[in-house]
């Protein structure tokens, strides 16, 4: 007898669920997107950084002789730029570079950077992390970036692109 009830309500409930389940995975990686690019990585920052994570800068350019040279500053906000290593793909912004570096680079070099800066003996592991750290340290730099990465990467993904996009 209940049979012509429509079951609306229930979709609706599972609609709203999947609505809000697809909106909370946007904001999930809306939030993790990493816009703030830093060109000096913050895992090497930290044996000079306060529990805080922060550590003192100096100002090469002031704007006032009032203006202190010395600032104690986040390592959030020392050594980056916005969007710096931040690529178009399909009209969506990309942080594959940032990530790139971080999983190549930064994170199998942090416990070797630990070891380095307390005294500890480093294995030849530890070695080629460091090498590969530093390595990685020369080319990541916004002048770097201009003169060779970013035109490279540009040319690399034009050549990519082409095939595909002369199939349609």
């Amino acid at each position: 007898m209940n049979s012509h009830l429509p079951s609306a309500p229930r979709y609706s409930v599972a609609t709203q669920l999947r609505d809000a389940t697809a909106q909370s995975r946007v904001i999930v990686m809306a939030a993790s997107f990493r816009s703030d690019n830093h060109f000096v990585p913050r895992v090497y920052l930290k044996p000079w950084s306060t529990p805080e994570q922060k550590i003192w800068t100096y100002r090469t350019l002031v704007s006032h002789p009032k203006v202190p040279l010395w600032r104690e500053q986040s390592t959030k906000g020392v050594a980056c730029h916005s969007h710096l290593y931040t690529q178009i793909f399909a009209g969506e912004e990309s942080d594959q570079i940032e990530r790139w570096l971080d999983r190549e680079f930064e994170a199998p070099a942090e416990e070797a950077l630990d070891k380095a800066t307390s005294d500890k003996r480093l294995t030849p592991d530890d070695w080629r992390k460091l090498v590969r750290f530093l390595a990685a340290q020369d080319v990541r730099t916004p002048t770097r970036l201009s003169e060779g990465l970013i035109p490279r990467l540009n040319a690399v993904m034009s050549r990519q692109a082409t095939p595909t996009t002369s199939r349609y």
